[in-house]
Order: C-alpha cells, then sequence, then structure tokens
C-alpha cells in the first residue's frame, strides 16, 4: 500500500535526514524506497489513521468530497533538529577526487570506497607532490648534464644508431638512451669546418707533423713530441716569440728554431755506452749487494712494484750464501738492472759518483751487465717470461732515470707487449698459479701501467696500453709483509671481496665500464640513495686503510686513469674536428674528476698541508706532484687559448679564462711543493726523483707563458710569477751540478728571459 503513495511535494523544510534516510539514501537520493516514508504496511489501520488526519494527504487524494480551502495546511515539523552537515574535508582519496564526488576522509578507508569495496588511497598533498617533482626535474638535469658531457668527451660513442637520422626536433620526444650522438652534435657549431670565423681546437697540430724527424741523428733522437710534453709548450713559446719579437742578431737558423730538438732538454742524443768489457757473472760483494737491494726498494719499490720483494729478497740471500747456486741468465739480468737503479740514486743521491778501476760509473757497469745478460744468444728474440718483463720494465725505469726519455718510452713499449703476450693485463683464474703469484703479475702490470703512463706524458705520444681494455684487477691495499694476515689471504683468494673492498674505497673504473655498467644506467636519485647507503662503509674501509702505505699505489693507479683520458681527449686525433666549445665543456669534466679524486683521498694523504717529516714522505709528495702534474695538463688548452689566441678568433669564453687561470694557479702550487732553499738531499729522497725536471719544467714553462706573451709589468701578479720562475731556475741550478739535462733546462728559461729582458728585474744573474 505504502507503494501507491504519491510524492510528497517540495517545501522549503526537509525531514530531518536522521529520520528520513539511511547511509545509503544520502547518497542515492531515492524519494521512492520505503525507508523514507516511515510506515508499516503490515498494519492496515494505521494507514488509515495516518490518511485521515494528514491534510495534505486529504487535499490530494479525494479533492471532491473536500470544499476547496484557500489556504494550504502546511505540515508542522515533528523534528527541529538541524541536518547534519559533515563538511568538507582535508583532503579526498584519489577514488573520489577522480569522480568529483564527496569524500567522507575517513583513514584508512573512507565510506564510499568501503561501500564500493574498492583500494582507498590518500595522494600527497600539493606541496609534497611539487617537492617529489622538483626533486624528479633536479635528478632529470643531472642525468641530461652528464651525458652531454659523456657526448662531448666521447663523440664516437653511438648510444642507438637507429635514430640517427631523426632531427634535433625529435630527440626532446625520445628516451633519452635513444637519443644518438650524432643527433645531438648536429645541433652544436661545428667551429673551425662551418665557419672560418670561429676557433678551432684544429690549430694546436695535434693531427699532423710540420717536421720530419729522420732528417738528422738528433732530430731522431728526440722523435716526435706530442702536444701534452713540456717540451712542446717550451718549443711553442719559443717559436712565438721569435715571430712576433724577433731578435736581432740571432745566430740561430730558421730552422733551428723550429726544430723540436732546439729545446730538448733531455740526453736523448747523448748515446748509451753498454761495455763489452765486462765480466756478465761478476758480482759485488754481499755488503755492497744489500745497500743497493735496500736503496731500490725503498726509493723505487713503491711506485713500481715490477718484483715480488720477499721472494727476490730472499733468492738474492740464498744466491750470496749459497755458492753451488747458479740461477739463470735472466734472474741476473735482473739482479743486475736493481743494483744499476740503486747505484744510480745513490749517485745522485751523494756527494760523489762510484766508478770501478776503469773509471766508468757504477750504475752504468751494472746495466751492462744486465744488457748482455738479456741479449745473449739472440735472447731479445725469444719468447717472453715474467723475468724478460721484469728486466724490459727495470731497463726503462733506468733510462728514465738518465734522462733518456726516448729510449725509456721505446723499452716500457716493448715490456708492454711481452706482458700482453702472457696476458698479465687479464685476471688470472688459473688453478695452477698460486695466489701469491697472482698478485704479483697483477702489481707488475699496474707499474708497467704507471711507467707508461709517466713516459707518454713526458714525450706527448699516445699509451699504448688502455686501461678500459684490461681486466687487471688492482692491488690489494697491503704490503707484501701483511700477505699472511688471515684478512689479507681472503681477499687474495676470494675475488668478490676483493671487488667489494675497492668499491668501498670507490676508486675510479675504466670509462668503458663506466659507460656500460647498470650504475652508469641507473638515473641519478637513485644512484645517489644507493651512494648513501654505502657511504658508511666506504668511510669505515677507508679509516682502517687509510695509513696503509699500499693505498698510495692503489691510488696512484686511479690519477693515472684520469691523466690518460685527458690526453685522449684533448691531445688525440679525437680532439682535432671538435669545437672550443667542446674542449672547454670536456676540461671542465675533467677537471671536476681530478677534484673528485681529491676529495676521496684519505686524510693521511692529504698534501694541501705541511708534511715534510712524515715518514711517507716520497709516496705523500709523489702523489701531489702527480695531481697537480695531471691537472695542468687538463687546463693547458685552454692557457693556450688565452695566451695564442688569433684576433679573428675573438675573446675567449668565461669558462676558457678560468681554466687558464686554474692552470697558472697549478703551475705555481708544484712549485709550492719544493722547500724554498734547493736541497738535494730532499730532492732525491723525499720526492719522486726520477721525473722532478719534468715536473718542474712543466710549471715554468706555463708561468713564462703567461709572463712573456701577457706581460703586466708593475702587478703584484706578474711580480709573484717572477719570484716563482727564479725559485724554479735556482732549483733547477742546483740539481744541474748532478744532472746534465737540469743544465740543459736552466739554460733555456734563462735564453727565453735574457731575450726579453726579463733575467735582470728577476735578480737572477749572480746565480749564474
Amino acid at each position: 500500500m505504502s507503494g501507491n503513495l504519491p510524492h510528497p511535494p517540495l517545501s522549503s523544510t526537509r525531514p530531518p535526514t536522521s529520520d528520513l534516510v539511511d547511509d545509503v539514501a544520502l547518497f542515492s537520493y531515492d524519494w521512492n524506497t520505503p525507508g523514507n516514508l516511515q510506515e508499516d504496511s503490515s498494519d492496515p489501520s494505521s494507514t488509515t489513521a495516518s490518511e485521515s488526519s494528514n491534510p495534505f494527504y486529504e487535499s490530494h487524494v479525494d479533492t471532491a468530497k473536500q470544499t476547496p480551502n484557500p489556504k494550504i495546511a502546511i505540515p508542522r515539523a515533528t523534528n527541529t533538529k538541524p541536518i547534519s552537515n559533515p563538511g568538507r574535508v582535508s583532503r579526498a582519496c584519489v577514488n573520489c577526487r577522480e569522480q568529483k564526488v564527496k569524500c567522507s576522509g575517513h583513514r584508512p578507508t573512507c565510506h564510499r570506497c568501503q561501500m564500493s569495496d574498492v583500494t582507498c588511497i590518500y595522494g600527497d598533498r600539493k606541496r609534497e607532490k611539487m617537492v617529489k617533482q622538483l626533486d624528479d626535474l633536479t635528478a632529470q638535469v643531472e642525468t641530461y648534464e652528464n651525458l652531454l658531457r659523456n657526448i662531448y668527451l666521447h663523440p664516437d660513442h653511438h648510444p642507438d644508431t637507429s635514430v640517427n637520422q631523426s632531427g634535433a626536433a625529435d630527440a626532446h620526444s625520445q628516451p633519452l638512451s635513444q637519443i644518438s650522438t650524432a643527433s645531438l652534435a648536429s645541433t652544436l657549431p661545428r667551429r673551425g669546418s662551418d665557419n672560418a670565423n670561429t676557433p678551432s681546437y684544429t690549430r694546436s697540430h695535434v693531427d699532423f707533423v710540420d717536421e720530419d724527424f729522420n732528417r738528422d741523428a738528433e732530430a731522431q733522437a728526440t722523435g716526435f713530441i706530442g702536444g701534452h710534453s713540456a717540451i712542446k709548450w717550451l718549443h711553442q713559446l719559443m717559436r712565438f716569440l721569435e715571430e712576433k719579437h724577433p731578435t736581432p742578431g740571432s745566430l740561430q737558423k730558421d730552422e733551428d728554431i723550429k726544430s723540436l730538438s732546439s729545446v730538448n732538454y733531455f740526453l736523448d742524443e747523448s748515446g748509451i755506452v753498454v761495455s763489452d768489457n765486462v765480466t756478465i757473472m761478476e758480482r759485488p760483494s754481499q755488503a755492497i749487494a744489500d745497500q743497493l737491494v735496500d736503496n731500490y726498494f725503498s726509493v723505487t719499490h713503491e711506485s713500481f712494484p715490477f718484483l715480488g720483494k720477499g721472494l727476490f729478497i730472499s733468492q738474492c740471500r740464498a744466491f750470496y750464501s749459497k755458492s753451488n747456486l747458479r740461477p739463470g741468465r735472466r734472474w741476473m739480468a735482473v739482479l743486475n738492472m736493481v743494483f744499476a737503479i740503486g747505484a744510480r740514486h745513490s749517485c745522485l743521491a751523494s756527494c760523489h759518483a762510484l766508478h770501478d778501476h776503469d773509471g766508468r760509473e757504477e750504475h752504468a757497469v751494472y746495466f751492462s751487465r744486465a744488457w748482455q745478460l738479456n741479449t745473449h744468444d739472440a735472447a731479445s728474440f725469444s719468447h717472453p717470461n715474467l723475468q724478460q718483463v721484469q728486466v724490459e720494465a727495470l731497463a726503462s725505469f733506468y733510462l728514465l732515470s738518465l734522462g733518456q726519455v726516448n729510449r725509456a718510452w721505446r723499452m716500457c713499449g716493448i715490456a708492454v707487449r711481452s706482458a700482453q703476450a702472457m696476458g698479465i693485463q687479464l685476471r688470472d683464474e688459473s688453478p695452477s698459479t698460486s695466489n701469491l703469484s697472482k698478485e704479483a703479475r697483477y702489481r707488475l702490470w699496474w707499474g708497467l701501467y704507471l711507467l707508461n703512463n709517466l713516459v707518454s706524458g713526458i714525450t706527448g705520444r699516445p699509451f699504448g696500453m688502455q686501461r678500459a681494455d684490461c681486466a687487471t684487477p688492482l692491488p690489494v691495499p697491503y704490503r707484501e709483509e701483511e700477505f699472511g694476515e688471515e684478512h689479507v689471504m681472503q681477499l687474495l683468494t676470494n675475488s668478490e671481496s676483493r671487488r667489494i673492498l675497492m668499491s668501498s674505497l670507490h676508486f675510479q673504473l675504466p670509462r668503458k665500464d663506466m659507460l656500460d655498467s647498470p650504475i652508469a644506467q641507473t638515473p641519478i636519485h637513485v644512484a645517489s640513495r644507493e651512494e648513501g647507503r654505502n657511504e658508511q662503509a666506504r668511510a669505515t674501509a677507508a679509516q682502517y686503510l687509510s695509513m696503509k702505505a699500499s693505498l698510495y699505489f692503489t691510488y696512484s693507479v686511479d690519477l693515472a686513469a684520469i691523466m690518460e683520458e685527458a690526453i685522449g681527449t684533448l691531445f688525440s686525433q679525437i680532439a682535432a674536428p671538435r669545437s672550443w666549445l667542446q674542449i672547454e665543456l670536456a676540461t671542465s669534466a675533467l677537471n671536476e674528476s681530478a677534484e673528485r679524486w681529491l676529495s676521496r683521498l684519505p686524510v693521511s694523504y692529504q698534501f694541501t698541508g705541511s708534511g715534510v717529516n712524515r715518514p711517507d714522505v716520497l709516496q705523500h709528495t709523489s702523489l701531489a706532484f702527480q695531481f697537480y702534474s695531471t691537472r695542468l695538463v687538463i687546463t693547458q688548452p685552454c692557457l693556450h687559448r688565452v695566451v695564442y689566441g688569433a684576433p679573428e678568433d675573438g675573446p675567449p669564453s668565461t669558462l676558457c679564462s678560468s681554466m687558464a687561470a686554474t692552470c697558472i694557479q697549478v703551475a705555481g702550487q708544484i712549485l709550492d711543493l719544493l722547500p724554498s732553499d734547493p736541497d738535494v738531499a730532499w730532492l732525491y729522497e723525499c720526492s719522486p726523483w726520477w721525473c722532478m725536471l719534468h715536473y718542474i719544467m712543466q710549471s715554468v714553462t706555463v708561468l713564462m707563458m703567461n709572463l712573456v706573451v701577457r706581460p703586466k709589468e708593475g702587478t703584484a701578479e706578474s711580480a709573484n710569477i717572477g719570484a716563482m720562475i727564479r725559485k724554479a731556475i735556482l732549483w733547477l741550478s742546483n740539481m744541474a751540478t748532478k744532472d746534465p739535462a737540469a743544465m740543459r733546462a736552466r739554460l733555456l728559461c734563462i735564453d727565453i728571459l735574457s731575450r726579453h729582458g726579463l733575467r735582470p728585474s728577476m735578480e737572477i744573474d749572480a746565480e749564474f
């Protein structure tokens, strides 16, 4: 019966929600439901009574029986309680917000989601959402910047050749991993090719030679010198000065000025005297032998661990204590090379050189014996073994200490080829090779890597060995005397433990691995969180190993990898077609890599403060000189642009000028490492004595380049640079008493200063 009732009329007063509707009706608003009428259909009498007592009902049901009433009766409200209004919630759930309906705001599930049996999710507030979006956008920008740097540093790397035909306009709509290097590079100006009025890096002469290196013996002895060599920088300075300010009455021919050999201060043309009048199996007394061996291991072995120290010393003792032992010729060659290097250092550090009864220097006698032993019966054509690699590596180092850099570079290349022929550049998984032997081979390889890095930097030539092409693990950061300890043995036997330790110390990976590794493909914001979780472990490992002297060698290898990348990026043929914009960006990225290396250096190896009295002062200063030399090579192209830039090139950019200023600053920092007063004892005991001339000439050439080409007379900067040049020349003068190469370098510097009237202003007349 209730279903036949008419709809109630609209009125200004609605029945109370609590009396008329339930929770479902609150959302449906269906007035035809029985619940809205509040009556019992099972009781007819109640219905009749309701109908008879309801004037509203009567006025609509039977109007014919009723007398018309001009007034409409309005029923009295039975309950004056106001309608409840839950109000607006602070945050609606995702489902209610998407459907634009009112949300109850209950947690964890609102009423509507609970009735609909759907998952109720409350999203972030507007402020939280904006913060997350900002973080994501910042991470994307960092990712784009890193990828652009990689593109500039490695233009030949094509992530996906399938999109090479897509234009730059399509790059914004593509995933970053699918944007090709070529399409990005096409949006940049190819300076030097598209526009003749814009500067190009080809003016650094990195892709051609302008001299015949076969014309005479002197040119052959010097050979090709690349753009990252201090000899090349000095040669460019001499030619620039002669072209802009020719010296009246100069006796030098134009061909002599253009020749690289005219500014070569090393001794390659002097030759090496290998005496045939030596007894190859002769040996010094045990006292002298012990002194020379100890000298070698104290001043050379930590930087170039070509030999297994413990094994070699035990073999030497057995050789002298047991007269019936007859070692092989190659082992005898290794022994005599150790004697030669130890005697060479003693000759430089002592007040007088030792000679044999024929007047020959002692180290030359040992080298002659080693050479005779190694080349006897066409031994140089035999297949290499470990001792052959050691002989060649030691010979290269010995030649470097003599100032024979051309021969040292060639001999180092032979040693590298011999090592590669034996697979030493790869990880050794052979079960027949002991763990100690594997570690010795790893150290031999990385010692060769450092030596090759050094001689290639001095000569300006290609490396011939790339870190990205080898899989040899870095040596464990412990001394050989500690190999018997349990935790060190675990590293030697378990390659995974070794990898985790080296990763915790955050050593740099080769560029190829960096590009292909999962870490490099991880988004920046994800990688940063992973790095944060590993920061504590890394700090703990670094703190535990911070006093280990063997860390010096590992950090030196890591820094050499930055030098390798810098030379390959800035001074190889790849750099020839690049614009100055690309070179500047590459320089900035490489400089940041060097600074990150410095920030990872343990406190015990920090060299920004004084450390002259340190027990490991040799390793400390060696890292310092290597670091500043690396930064000097990185920033030198920008100084070259500022100093030698042609007028039509226009003014250098702010970044280029900043990098040029950094180059000059780093040159001064190299000289700041030297004591104020020249001290030969300090030089040969507390510094990398085998290449100190190279470091000093790198610094003084950069300073003279800035002072002579861009003179700022009367300024504090000019006075400061002049004081640093004077300090360098004083050190060269002191070194010249023992090293003829230092004498040549000093004379070249004085010649440049004298030609342009700067020698009297530096007050160096009394010194020479």
